[in-house]
């Protein structure tokens, strides 16, 4: 196991360096990460590595002894989050879950998103936003062109679950392209209750970079 997916304790913010890896995203987005995936490798590349594959295990096994692993990241994942965003923001902020690819109503329903932020205490939890529509997750989305707009459709905003907050932190497992963030920031943002929406991930996919060897001439 590697240590390039080194798994932190502190939230990193997707900076100049990183927001090529996220195409959605802008200089304007204010997105945080614990820890780096890399897309690609199997689960033992990395610590972090392992934590996603655990925690996207499907819930067609959660009558068998291996989902234990999913539901111990899952209270990891929580229990990191609400350790590294700096707890005074606890007061005055709401911590929405981005909504899984599927509806409550599927039989592939996953709901780890808004169990980990279930974990993150002292936060408080709203499920502000919901999925209406199926959609094809990001990660099995590789050869189709996905879009903000394409995300956006698929949401539905939940007013009557509106806390007393005036900054919203959307939350998810990991951070692909941005376009999931991008499509609920712009949900929320008409709902015109919070003053700031950030996003912190658990991880960020960390493309692997090319690499060129040099002739000497």
């Amino acid at each position: 196991m590697t240590s390039d997916g080194n798994w932190s304790t502190k939230l990193r913010k997707v900076g100049t360096l990183e927001l090529p890896d996220h195409v959605f995203l802008d200089e304007e987005d204010e997105c945080y990460y614990i820890g780096n995936y890399t897309p690609g490798e199997n689960y033992n590349h990395s610590e972090v590595n392992q934590i996603v594959f655990n925690l996207k295990m499907p819930v067609a096994y959660q009558n068998e002894y291996r989902y234990r692993y999913k539901r111990r990241e899952i209270a990891r994942c929580g229990a990191a989050i609400g350790r590294a965003v700096n707890n005074t923001m606890a007061t005055y902020s709401a911590l929405v879950p981005i909504p899984p690819s599927k509806p409550c109503s599927h039989p592939e329903y996953d709901d780890r998103v808004a169990q980990i932020a279930a974990n993150a205490h002292p936060f408080r939890k709203s499920e502000l936003l919901t999925t209406s529509i199926v959609r094809e997750p990001a990660h099995l989305n590789r050869q189709k062109k996905r879009s903000i707009q394409g995300v956006y459709d698929t949401l539905e905003s939940h007013a009557d679950r509106i806390l007393d907050a005036s900054t919203c932190i959307l939350i998810d497992d990991v951070l692909t392209t941005g376009a999931s963030f991008k499509a609920c920031k712009r949900k929320i943002t008409e709902m015109g209750v919070f003053e700031r929406i950030l996003g912190v991930f658990v991880a960020r996919c960390a493309w692997p970079k090319l690499e060129f060897s040099t002739l000497d001439l």
